[in-house]
């Protein structure tokens, strides 16, 4: 449900700022990770299976928590120390709907990421799960 910031953060990536060696690298790797690992989970079967198609209760309480958080959790305390938390305080160099309005644009987008990258995964866990047990029955 949770995974639309690793899409985001392959979409359109912010490393201007890592310095130190090997941090961009580590930034493609730890966010390219973070993608595959609901797809080794869920081969593992119960209980990472996934939920049905016609079911959006894990994206509707995805969307809740990534809103909660990021408004009553994460932006007082951006704006109390002055730091730039996950682009709160103002947009991403690489933030497509950079400009006044951007949280806004950011509230009804990630909607739309957090449905679409759920709905992506369930197909997806749902053709590896049949082609994993289909390769598991046959050996």
């Amino acid at each position: 449900g949770l995974l639309n910031g690793a899409v985001l953060a392959l979409l359109f990536p912010v490393t201007d700022t890592q310095t130190q060696p090997f941090e961009v690298e580590m930034y493609w790797i730890q966010h390219g990770l973070m993608l595959m690992l609901p797809i080794f989970l869920a081969s593992q079967g119960e209980p990472f299976t996934p939920e049905p198609v016609k079911q959006v209760h894990i994206a509707v309480l995805s969307y809740a928590i990534f809103f909660l958080y990021h408004i009553f959790i994460l932006q007082p305390v951006a704006i109390f120390t002055g730091i730039n938390l996950n682009c709160i305080l103002c947009p991403a160099p690489s933030d497509p709907f950079a400009g006044p309005n951007y949280i806004v644009h950011a509230c009804w987008s990630q909607a739309v990421v957090i449905f679409a990258v759920t709905r992506l995964y369930i197909f997806v866990l749902n053709i590896s799960n049949k082609t994993i047990h289909n390769h598991n029955k046959y050996q």
